[in-house]
């Protein structure tokens, strides 16, 4: 599509949520077009199993957004978009890593889940698992956690995505890795997390 468009690359891909399975699969089938991502609180090929386990099987009288969690992390397919969700978790989880291909991974800071859910606190916990082990796909990425944001990111702090952009893209044309954490990030309401 970018090449019909005449668009030249080489691209950093952003992907937010269930795309970041996207990004993955183009940036592992086509290295020497993509040269950065960007992943916005994206899936993470475990997330269903992950999930399932936590919520567990149903209760008399649970909260109905467990139930609803429940299934979703159950569904094969996303009906009005057409995404065949497990399919797409199985082709991403194999994929190898992306060496130092600069990639910023940003996860949401604010609970998701309504207030006095149960498991709540064990739903923070795990996306961020998640999140930290979507920042193990290359050995030059950072994971900015946007303090003020539920999952829409690009919608709550526009100006920290467009930040982590300018990052990556900095990185690709300079050849260089991605700038240590500082300022910037704290200063449009994100928080640099130090990965393992």
């Amino acid at each position: 599509m970018l090449r019909n468009a005449k668009v030249p690359g080489p691209y950093i891909y952003v992907g937010h949520s269930i795309s970041g399975f996207t990004a993955r699969l183009f940036a592992q089938q086509a290295p020497q077009d993509v040269k950065g991502l960007v992943l916005v609180d994206t899936s993470n090929p475990d997330q269903f199993d992950r999930v399932l386990q936590l919520v567990g099987p149903q209760k008399e009288g649970e909260a109905a957004i467990i139930g609803a969690l429940r299934e979703e992390a159950s569904m094969e397919m996303v009906p009005k978009e057409g995404l065949l969700l497990r399919r797409s978790a199985d082709e991403v989880r194999p994929l190898g890593p992306f060496g130092k291909m600069p990639t910023v991974v940003l996860e949401h800071g604010k609970e998701l889940l309504p207030p006095g859910t149960p498991i709540s606190a064990a739903f923070q916990a795990l996306w961020h698992q998640l999140q930290v082990k979507n920042a193990t796909i290359s050995s030059n990425t950072q994971l900015i956690v946007a303090k003020n944001s539920g999952h829409y990111i690009h919608k709550e702090q526009p100006e920290l995505v467009i930040q982590s952009i300018r990052k990556v893209y900095d990185s690709v044309r300079g050849n260089t890795l991605l700038p240590a954490c500082g300022q910037p990030e704290e200063m449009l309401g994100g928080e640099c997390i130090k990965l393992p």
